[in-house]
């Protein structure tokens, strides 16, 4: 291959449309960091967009998933909008203490703390993220059928390499 033909082939790569599945943690931070690197990432989650940024509860992240935020831009809000978890208590449902991990010097070990956050607000941080990044969004769309195709994506028949 002549360095004419690999050139093209990588900035053809490049622009390549990439299917994603879901709009949970993973598939929002991936759809985020493919659209910064070139590609052009398009997101398929089968519930609604209200439904994807209410559910759940609270989620911890660790200093590896903080400093992976922190990849796509999202560090500073991720940490403005949670708190700082400083342990983990573990108990039984008499109230005895099982368990207790420290988790106070993770900054300072990892360059990043453990933080708390409610779910759908950190959903609604990756989401503005996916949007300046330019991902395709597509909620209510729900991936029925997959298919390979070498090197092509999509494919005439309106399927999707998914990642």
């Amino acid at each position: 291959m002549s360095v004419t033909n690999a050139t093209s082939a990588r900035e053809n790569h490049r622009a390549s449309e990439i299917a994603v599945r879901g709009a949970g943690v993973a598939g929002l931070t991936l759809a985020a960091r493919l659209a910064q690197m070139g590609r052009k990432p398009i997101l398929f989650e089968a519930r609604s967009e209200t439904a994807t940024t209410s559910e759940g509860v609270f989620l911890t992240l660790a200093p590896n998933g903080m400093n992976g935020l922190r990849s796509i831009g999202c560090y500073q809000a991720v940490r403005a909008s949670g708190i700082d978890t400083t342990g983990i208590e573990i108990r039984n449902a008499k109230g005895k203490r099982l368990a207790f991990a420290a988790q106070s010097d993770h900054e300072a070990a990892f360059g990043a703390p453990s933080i708390t956050i409610r779910r759908g607000r950190l959903a609604e941080i990756l989401l503005a993220r996916a949007r300046a990044a330019d991902v395709d969004l597509r909620f209510s769309a729900q991936v029925s059928d997959v298919a390979a195709f070498a090197g092509r994506c999509p494919a005439a028949a309106g399927r999707w390499h998914l990642a």
